[in-house]
């Protein structure tokens, strides 16, 4: 699925991946030219599903690898088609919709938790700070 999306886009830049399986996708054709491998089936679906949360989280996980090209240059390339990812994804369309219904369900756990949830944050102990 991500890579359907992907094909779509306009690149300014060539963005080529391995995914999982060792199979290269490549998206533009122009320079700057990035590499990069995804180690997992999991983080594929991932960053399909919700890339400004998932895509910095699977480099840190080392479950994306630059394998040509600098993380500037990787960040650049993504952020310059982003919107239109976003326009294409219908899927992610849909998911930011039902997360935008649910989203005062998930406020109201964290007014029912805030009292406990700053206690635990800012009540620290004297000793901390001698």
């Amino acid at each position: 699925m991500l890579f359907n999306v992907l094909k779509k886009l306009n690149f300014d830049g060539t963005l080529e991946i391995t995914d999982s399986k060792n199979v290269k996708h490549k998206f533009g054709k122009n320079n700057p030219h990035i590499s990069i491998k995804l180690t997992n089936k999991s983080i594929e679906r991932k960053i399909f599903l919700n890339p400004g949360l998932y895509f910095g989280e699977a480099y840190m996980n080392e479950e994306l690898i630059i394998e040509k090209g600098t993380i500037e240059e990787l960040i650049n390339l993504i952020t310059n088609c982003y919107d239109d990812f976003i326009s294409n994804n219908n899927f992610y369309k849909f998911y930011e919709y039902i997360s935008g219904l649910l989203m005062p369900f998930q406020q109201i756990n964290q007014l029912v938790n805030s009292k406990k949830n700053v206690a635990h944050h800012y009540d620290i102990n004297e000793n901390l700070y001698k």
